[in-house]
């Protein structure tokens, strides 16, 4: 009744109705990558995120409203199974954004579409396993490759799709509905992509405001129009079907920079500077080409968190032989079915400077 081309109304957002007008409470969280966190706005204030907060608590004026930024620049769904139960879930969110399919297009040539649905359905059950009543935005942004498919959607946002249809959650594709209204339908060669992009997938604040616009529109329909059809509105738990993929990494951790207990590297515990990281807990770094960390971790399955791409690592696990890798700004799988125990891990970055150095957030492990 309330979908359209581009909105998927499904479920709809009742209990975040209910949260806004009865307990006049709302905890709404972000997760996402760099589109979601702000990157290419001049001010974090002009990010879709920050817009998107700022008309719920105009059309809510009695509700108090707290945001959760949970974005992460270069993030894809692998990282965000992890990631979730480090920023989000202790905060318990009403309501939940989730944004990573443009990131889960760019490293296509590492996860699979199968991977991706995993990914992508395990933090759908993690949030619902943490608080049932929970609603769930899933969006989908574009870039000026995806911007050009026939298709509305692309591979890793129809998998996605799929997923948010299982579990009744409302879509948003918000990139492709933007370019189709800005008559941006050749991306870059497009008159006026700049106007709106600051390269193929960063939006300016102009760009950043035509997603909130069209985000705010759909939830004008979820949260102001759609109440008015249903009576004595109050938040109730969500059904859980049966998943769908059997492989789903429910015990996944994310352990962060400060928590890792780590020798051979500098600290910074705040989180500020290097990386990109401007917002986790903290991370590992160095500035020389000599220097290796060295960390423990239990797990079965291992994987970084690191620095943006197109740096020489070496690392060795429990002494072994020594690997090289090239890293990417996605999770780096250091040991896959491993024993299910406490292993030593020892990381060199080859190409370490001064003027650039290499940094590690956390942890990844099953």
């Amino acid at each position: 009744m309330y979908s359209n081309e581009y909105f998927q109304y499904r479920d709809g957002l009742l209990n975040t109705y209910a949260k806004l007008t009865q307990d006049e409470q709302l905890t709404v969280a972000y997760m996402g990558g760099s589109v979601t966190y702000g990157i290419g706005a001049s001010d974090l204030s002009d990010s879709y995120r920050s817009r998107t907060t700022a008309w719920l608590k105009s059309q809510f004026p009695n509700a108090t409203i707290t945001e959760v930024n949970a974005a992460v620049p270069s993030a894809c769904s692998a990282f965000g199974a992890y990631w979730v139960d480090e920023i989000v879930l202790p905060r318990v969110p009403d309501l939940v954004f989730v944004e990573y399919a443009i990131n889960d297009y760019y490293a296509r040539d590492k996860y699979s579409l199968t991977d991706v649905s995993r990914h992508y359905e395990t933090i759908i059950r993690k949030l619902r396993r943490a608080n049932p009543a929970c609603d769930i935005v899933a969006l989908y942004t574009t870039d000026n490759t995806c911007s050009m498919l026939n298709t509305s959607y692309f591979e890793q946002a129809e998998t996605q799709d799929g997923i948010a249809a299982m579990y009744g959650i409302p879509s948003i594709n918000v990139g492709h509905q933007s370019c189709k209204e800005l008559s941006l339908t050749s991306g870059i060669n497009s008159a006026g992509w700049y106007t709106y992009y600051t390269d193929g997938v960063h939006p300016t604040e102009e760009g950043y405001a035509q997603y909130a616009k069209v985000i705010t529109r759909c939830l004008q329909t979820a949260l102001i129009e759609a109440p008015k059809s249903f009576m004595n509105i109050s938040a109730t738990p969500k059904n859980m079907p049966a998943s769908k993929n059997s492989d789903l990494i429910m015990n996944s951790r994310y352990i962060p920079a400060v928590s890792m207990n780590a020798t051979g590297w500098a600290l910074n515990s705040t989180g500020v500077g290097v990386g990109g990281f401007g917002h986790t807990p903290g991370y590992l770094y160095t500035n020389s080409s000599d220097a290796a960390v060295t960390f423990s971790v239990t797990g079965k399955d291992i994987a970084l968190f690191c620095t943006l791409g197109g740096r020489s690592i070496t690392y060795t696990i429990d002494g072994g032989e020594e690997i090289a890798i090239s890293t990417n700004n996605h999770p780096m799988p250091l040991g896959l079915e491993l024993s299910d125990e406490e292993h030593t891990i020892a990381v060199r970055c080859n190409d370490a400077t001064a003027d650039s150095p290499f940094v590690i957030a956390g942890v990844l492990t099953v």
